[in-house]
């Protein structure tokens, strides 16, 4: 009996022990695969963050040339303000050919009972301007308006987005989309 009872506690010893040692094989295999991930996410992070700075440098490129643009864009409206025969005329596109755009003019009054303190009046009038390449062409893309190319603006153009046309000495000049909320 006490031959059996050593035996019985030896055995339980030793799977007690087979126990420990395998779960001290789990934990230093399970601390391996932890620390390999954590390597791998640091090496991640430190990838996307010098990505991250990459692109903020672009973002802030960007930036300082719409900067630029837009100051090039106010001076060039101040000096076409300050000009004595400067004409600004409203109106919708009718029709666009090689050489010359019809204009369905129109009026834009200050109303202060309208939401956007304006309203838009029909002159029942057409208009014709000579178009070309060397004009400047804005149309809005999203809420601002953007400079494009006359073919671009010819293909933009036409439907129900109201124009500014700017005329300096009989001449057209800038054809510029109105934003409309």
């Amino acid at each position: 009996m006490k031959k059996s009872f050593f035996i019985g506690i030896v055995g339980a010893m030793l799977l007690v022990g087979c126990d420990n040692s395998q779960e001290t094989t789990t934990t230093n295999t399970d601390s391996v695969e932890v620390e390999v991930l954590k390597s791998s996410m640091e090496k991640q992070v430190t990838e996307l963050q010098q990505r991250l700075d990459e692109l903020q440098l672009r973002l802030d490129a960007v930036d300082e040339e719409n900067g630029d643009q837009g100051l090039a864009l106010y001076t060039l409206n101040h000096i076409i303000n300050a000009t004595s025969d400067v004409e600004a005329k409203y109106g919708y596109i009718e029709s666009i050919s090689e050489n010359k755009v019809t204009v369905k003019r129109v009026e834009m009054v200050t109303d202060s009972s309208r939401p956007n303190g304006y309203r838009i009046d029909e002159l029942n009038q057409n208009e014709e301007f000579l178009l070309d390449e060397t004009m400047l062409y804005f149309v809005v893309h999203e809420v601002a308006p953007e400079l494009v190319d006359y073919t671009e603006f010819k293909q933009q153009a036409v439907g129900s987005k109201l124009f500014t046309f700017t005329i300096v000495d009989g001449k057209l000049l800038v054809i510029k989309e109105q934003y409309l909320p």
